[in-house]
């Protein structure tokens, strides 16, 4: 972006003298942005972009008049990035209602192979008829194994004749989901993009002139909520979370310019940057979606999924394994809450709110 004289250039999205004759138009204000802002959810997927809704939520006065001097050019040219124009998407038609209609489409699941079979078969013959053709080479399904005991034969899952290879994991809106329904492989997917985000930003994040806590406020906003995204619904292990805390401090003492060999405790450089543990983080993400849950009626689908039980089956030597439900339970006795405190959002909010950062507000004051 150029500024000069009052002119904004945008790559083509020029607002020039020529250009002036717009007639009555009516701008955006600041004080919209911001509230349409204050608006956005957190812990969204990113686009092409790659700039987080953080970003924009912690953003200062000056990053507030950019986005709405943008906001104005795109308006008044009635011309848009050709960036914000292309997606894209890979709808799964669910043999229901009008194929052309986009309410119908969902992932195909189904309990066993010779039903996942029936439900191919006739999801291939309804796209084939409209002029729509499955690729036998990149469809792959994943088998997701409750139970160490109950197993079905061997059936070979098929698209018409093409036998369709197995995965023991796939990438699902980000998450990596196994088949074991282990969290390992996610674990390891969110470190390696917290760790390219990091990358991204190490011109900003290593640059000796810029004070520690705002490098904290960037890494804050940047690349944590890479590192947890899709963790409200981890059955942590203390695996896992030795794994994150380990990526995390490497991170920080490198922004702090330090090492392991400087013998610098890890609270120290915690309190140079203003960043909170990853541990803490991960249980506020875990209760404040749990509050968010328990705060739904009865009957909306995510309380209806609480109540699901794998019927016929029993469990296989050895230890358990562990659900979120039971880190819950150990999340709420840290912090002597009960379940029924979720029901007042303000007060739930404020006790797993955890202390030692600053409050990031979005405001054009």
């Amino acid at each position: 972006m150029k500024k000069g004289a009052g002119v904004i250039v945008l790559n083509n999205l020029g607002h020039s003298e020529r250009l002036q004759d717009f007639g009555y138009c009516r701008c955006f204000r600041i004080e919209e942005v911001i509230r349409a802002i204050s608006r956005m959810s957190r812990g969204r997927a990113i686009g092409s972009d790659e700039i987080s809704v953080e970003f924009w939520k912690s953003t200062d006065k000056a990053g507030i008049e950019w986005l709405t001097r943008l906001f104005n050019v795109i308006f008044k040219t009635t011309k848009m990035p050709d960036e914000w124009r292309w997606s894209t998407m890979v709808p799964l038609y669910k043999n229901k209602g009008d194929i052309q209609n986009c309410n119908n489409y969902r992932v195909l699941i189904d309990e066993t192979r010779d039903r996942v079979n029936a439900r191919l078969e006739v999801w291939r013959q309804a796209l084939e008829s409209k002029g729509f053709r499955l690729s036998r080479t990149k469809t792959k399904y994943l088998r997701c194994k409750f139970s160490d005991v109950l197993d079905e034969a061997d059936v070979e899952v098929r698209l018409a004749t093409q036998i369709i290879p197995k995965r023991e994991s796939f990438k699902y809106l980000g998450s990596v989901i196994q088949g074991s329904g282990d969290i390992d492989d996610d674990v390891t997917h969110r470190i390696g993009v917290a760790w390219m985000k990091w990358r991204l930003a190490s011109g900003v994040l290593c640059d000796k002139k810029i004070p520690p806590r705002l490098k904290g406020k960037f890494y804050r906003v940047i690349v944590r909520p890479a590192l947890l995204y899709g963790a409200e619904c981890w059955p942590v292990k203390n695996a896992h979370v030795q794994k994150m805390h380990v990526a995390e401090m490497r991170m920080l003492r490198w922004m702090c310019g330090h090492t392991r060999s400087d013998k610098i405790r890890n609270e120290v450089i915690r309190e140079k940057v203003g960043v909170a543990s990853v541990v803490d983080k991960l249980r506020e993400a875990r209760l404040r979606w749990f509050g968010h849950v328990k705060r739904r009626c009865t009957d909306a689908p995510v309380r209806r999924c609480e109540g699901l039980v794998v019927e016929g089956t029993r469990r296989g030597r050895g230890r358990p394994k562990k659900y979120q439900g039971e880190v819950i339970r150990q999340d709420l006795a840290q912090l002597h809450l009960t379940e029924d405190m979720t029901l007042d959002r303000k007060e739930w909010r404020s006790r797993i709110k955890v202390e030692g950062e600053e409050v990031e507000v979005c405001s054009g004051e």
